[in-house]
């Protein structure tokens, strides 16, 4: 007999042991895909959305679209804030991972041709 054919052999005679040891099936294949299953509920929702922060305190039709738009983004579960102090103290506390500022003269900046200057707040590598 080949070693190869003991090789066979053995990979059956090993295979038919373990077929009837239902236990030992249990542990090896269907124990992993429940914890795998587990820890994908528990935390696969987590990392689709990230969490951001808004300060808009501007009411014009720009500084609205901005925020529309990141409050649309797929990727993005936007909370809106009254100041910058507190959107810092939601980053800071990790409520939001990061957050965007938008200034009260958005619109007005963007009007005349001048740059928006949007800030962004982030934690603390």
């Amino acid at each position: 007999m080949s070693a190869a054919a003991k090789a066979l052999s053995i990979a059956g005679t090993d295979l038919r042991r373990l077929y009837r040891d239902r236990t030992a099936l249990f542990f090896m294949l269907l124990l992993p895909v429940f914890i795998i299953l587990l820890i994908g509920l528990a935390f696969g929702s987590q990392g689709s959305r990230l969490r951001v922060g808004v300060v808009d305190p501007g009411t014009g039709p720009l500084s609205t679209e901005l925020e529309d738009l990141l409050r649309h983004s797929p990727q993005l579960r936007v909370q809106s804030y009254g100041s910058v102090s507190a959107l810092r103290a939601a980053v800071r506390h990790q409520e939001v991972l990061a957050g965007v500022v938008v200034p009260l003269n958005y619109d007005a900046a963007l009007a005349t041709g001048q740059s928006g200057e949007v800030q962004f707040v982030a934690g603390a590598a």
